[in-house]
């Protein structure tokens, strides 16, 4: 979802060799070394263990008790054997740091023995954005959540916390120990950024980083030569000019957009088309390697000129296709995307598709920089791909909960049941998701998202096969319009040239119900996990505010484990 932005900020420089706080000069007489991006991913070992969540919140009631901001000074003596401190690694945590938190952590809570606290990576907590965040877990007790843990006085306060020990002054820890924080705190989050190839954040930290270095750092140096390099300044003499696009960008390829189609009053659906080889695939394979099944998000770059998120001319925001990974590969791409009215990428999409939403052309053609392919889900666990699903067991039944645009995630899961047709590759039977899938889905009146294809799905559904097709059972919570200005006032779907709403009014399939001016409660999730062949692993995807509601009532219904629950980052 794109976050809120303005362009233009007087911190960041237009160029790059005023912003820095060392002259960038070639190396002589060395050739330059071949960069070691993207890093191989972080394989994490997820669990289904932990303590239960068994608070009774209601989304659209009071909103849920706020996480701790973890504030430093005294911790009371709570700490018991059975403590566990799960540590989000989902991918918004980890481009704010949040495997340099899960070192520190680590670090700190083996100073003081641990006190029977254990120290363990997680899926997405759902506080995305307020990460790093962390959740204190112990026996009989509702976990308590923390989040903006982004120094080492904060993951000091909560492993106290934790363990009721009194940790010593960071200044006096062991210098070992005291090192390998500073290099992952400096470094991780760097890795993480580039690996998701999203530069112009992680040029941001290494100027955050360089500033507070009392002296020229020739490590940073290097890697700020690389990054210069992987996004197309390679050249740095006689100053570098970051005022406009390079020709071209390690990781992505240009796409041209060939129509826009406003399908909500808030939403359109854009799509675009290459026929640059370098584009990738979202299921590598060939040579004898087998391809491996996972949905996948792209990265888009606005080119917006200066903005506060970094010194280079773009923005950077993930987005789902609701397209195929077969299209992909063919060079077709649409991406469903809200449009918001102090979303920075999306108000410059729409100033520059404006002729072709309106019917018309566009001159010239309006380009944009996609990335190749990431994983997202590992199918048919749907866990994080960081995670490769080990240890995660096949499920029984998926149910997906999902709130506005964090629809986009359904057609992408619903291909792995014909992968051959919707992927165009082959897996074996047990990569497939041979098991029925609900749908709860809420949204708002003015932006009723993807229902001719939801329809279809339903029908799907109903049919006899002896393999699950479609979906089992959807239903729609339809709660009341924006108040906010819809940039497609008076829309109307292409589906015959109704409105979405008709289609509602007309009838779903029976399978599929509409429940008006109601939000997700708990109940509804109770009895939408009652109806689910064990074992169920449930996927949230929408706002943070319905990510944190949602996990909360999967866990208040004692029928899943935190381990079966994941959370798409918003």
């Amino acid at each position: 979802t794109p976050s809120s932005g303005t362009g233009g900020s007087d911190r960041i420089a237009t160029t790059l060799t005023s912003a820095l706080p060392f002259p960038l000069v070639p190396k002589h007489g060395s050739p330059a070394r071949k960069p070691k991006y993207p890093p191989p991913p972080v394989r994490l070992r997820y669990r289904s263990g932990g303590t239960r969540n068994r608070s009774a919140r209601c989304f659209g009631s009071p909103v849920p008790p706020v996480p701790e901001m973890a504030p430093s000074g005294t911790a009371s003596a709570e700490g018991s054997p059975g403590t566990t401190i799960h540590v989000c690694q989902s991918g918004t945590c980890l481009s704010k740091g949040a495997d340099a938190t899960l070192v520190e952590i680590e670090e700190l809570a083996g100073l003081v023995g641990g006190n029977g606290c254990g120290v363990e990576p997680t899926g997405c907590l759902g506080y995305c954005r307020r990460g790093p965040a962390v959740a204190v877990a112990k026996k009989g007790a509702r976990p308590r959540y923390f989040v903006g843990i982004k120094t080492p006085e904060k993951s000091a306060d909560v492993v106290e916390r934790a363990t009721g020990e009194k940790l010593p002054p960071l200044e006096d820890l062991p210098a070992g120990a005291r090192a390998r924080m500073e290099t992952a705190r400096a470094s991780k989050r760097i890795e993480y950024l580039t690996s998701a190839y999203r530069w112009n954040e992680a040029l941001a930290c290494l100027l955050e980083q360089a500033s507070r270095q009392p002296t020229r750092d020739p490590g940073l140096e290097q890697t700020t030569r690389e990054i210069l390099r992987q996004v197309g300044y390679g050249d740095l003499s006689g100053g570098l000019s970051l005022t406009e696009m390079p020709a071209s960008v390690s990781g992505y390829v240009p796409w041209t957009l060939v129509s826009a189609e406003a399908v909500s009053a808030h939403s359109a659906v854009f799509r675009f088309e290459t026929r640059d080889p370098k584009r990738g695939t979202p299921h590598p394979r060939g040579r004898g390697r087998m391809p491996n099944p996972v949905t996948w998000h792209t990265t888009m770059l606005g080119a917006v000129g200066a903005n506060p998120e970094g010194p280079l001319p773009w923005i950077e925001r993930d987005y789902t296709p609701i397209s195929s990974a077969l299209e992909w590969e063919r060079g077709r791409c649409s991406i469903l995307i809200k449009i918001y009215g102090d979303g920075a990428l999306t108000q410059w999409l729409v100033e520059h598709a404006a002729g072709i939403l309106g019917g018309g052309g566009s001159e010239p053609p309006v380009r944009v920089w996609l990335s190749k392919p990431v994983p997202t889900l590992s199918v048919p666990s749907l866990v994080p791909a960081t995670s490769n699903g080990d240890g995660a067991p096949l499920p029984g039944s998926v149910l997906l909960l999902l709130a506005g645009t964090g629809i986009v995630a359904l057609p992408q899961v619903l291909a792995h049941r014909e992968p051959h047709r919707f992927l165009g590759i082959s897996t074996p039977r047990n990569s497939q998701l041979r098991c029925p899938i609900d749908v709860v889905h809420s949204c708002r009146e003015d932006d009723l998202l993807m229902l001719p294809s939801i329809g279809e799905w339903c029908l799907e559904g109903t049919r006899p096969h002896p393999r699950f097709r479609g979906i089992r059972r959807y239903d729609l919570l339809v709660t009341g319009a924006s108040t906010t200005d819809p940039p497609f006032s008076g829309c109307v779907s292409a589906s015959g040239g109704r409105d979405p709403w008709a289609l509602v009014q007309g009838g779903l399939p029976p399978n599929a119900t509409v429940h008006r001016s109601r939000r997700l409660t708990e109940e509804m999730v109770g009895e939408a996990l009652g109806r689910a062949v064990r074992p169920c692993r449930v996927v949230v995807s929408g706002p943070d505010a319905f990510n944190e509601a949602a996990r909360s009532f999967c866990l208040a219904s004692g029928l899943v484990e935190p381990g079966q629950v994941t959370v798409l980052a918003a």
